[in-house]
């Protein structure tokens, strides 16, 4: 099994030979490795989708503890799930215990490498980076080093399209608002009404918001005349687009705002998701 993301931790060695009542110190470099399996993907629901940690330890040296961590959204800073120890089954931390009916955990101590969790109902919340790290011990030494791996990343993907590659997460249908701004007075209209009324010289912003699905699509506006006839694709307006959490899609918005003309009677303006799925 490839390992493409490592780290390694190198140390001091010190050797003591007795010669004429002194010390002689030896000084020399042995690295301690630890690996954290490639990034992953799965389908939503999936319970096949493993994290694995391996290490290469020297002679005289005891591993600790273990510990499978999670990037935290919004902190940004690596929590611990899971901890494996050499004198106890594996069990979750408090901050994994969310986690304790979809992880499943072996039933044997950390007794050799490697060290694997599995995700037996994977959800939106889960796509995430990952990293493990060690606590060990260099018996002639009695002090305690930490290592760590680089991070990994577990990609939750949806249903498989006809028309896309990859496994991906389908837009849905936008909500349409419109506001009319006429003079000292602001209406907001939803767009559920099949029309609205407006005057001449009245300045009106349409908003669309909605699931883009992931990857992220792009909303775009369109106003056609009637017979439908598309007179005016609004292509450049920009889509805002934001995670949400505990989610696998992506939320959009955008803003097309126009000044009302007498060729606007009877007109259409409708918001259209352009997504390459």
């Amino acid at each position: 099994m490839p390992y493409l993301s490592t780290n390694q931790f190198t140390r001091k060695t010190v050797s003591k030979t007795a010669q004429h009542n002194k010390s002689q110190v030896v000084e020399g470099t042995v690295p301690f490795e630890i690996f954290i399996n490639e990034n992953r993907s799965g389908l939503l629901g999936s319970n096949d989708t493993t994290l694995e940690c391996s290490f290469k330890k020297g002679d005289g040296e005891d591993v600790l503890t273990l510990f499978f961590s999670l990037k935290n959204k919004t902190s940004h800073t690596y929590e611990d799930i899971v901890v494996f120890t050499t004198s106890a089954v594996p069990r979750f931390t408090a901050k994994g215990q969310y986690l304790s009916k979809r992880i499943h955990l072996p039933k044997q101590t950390l007794t050799s490498s490697p060290a694997k969790i599995t995700f037996f109902d994977l959800q939106c919340m889960d796509d995430a980076s990952y990293k493990c790290s060690i606590t060990y011990q260099i018996r002639s030494e009695f002090e305690l080093h930490t290592v760590k791996s680089n991070a990994t990343l577990i990609t939750v993907q949806g249903k498989r399209t006809l028309f896309a590659s990859v496994s991906a997460i389908l837009p849905v249908k936008p909500q349409l608002t419109v506001m009319v701004n006429r003079s000292t007075t602001l209406t907001q209209i939803h767009a559920t009404a099949k029309s609205m009324s407006v005057m001449n010289g009245d300045n009106v912003t349409f908003v669309c918001r909605g699931n883009v699905g992931k990857p992220p699509a792009r909303f775009v506006f369109q106003k056609l005349l009637p017979g439908h006839i598309l007179v005016n694709n609004y292509t450049n307006v920009l889509t805002k687009t934001n995670t949400v959490d505990g989610m696998c899609f992506y939320f959009g918005e955008s803003n097309l705002s126009m000044q009302i003309i007498n060729e606007d009677n009877q007109a259409i303006v409708r918001c259209v998701v352009d997504s390459i799925l």
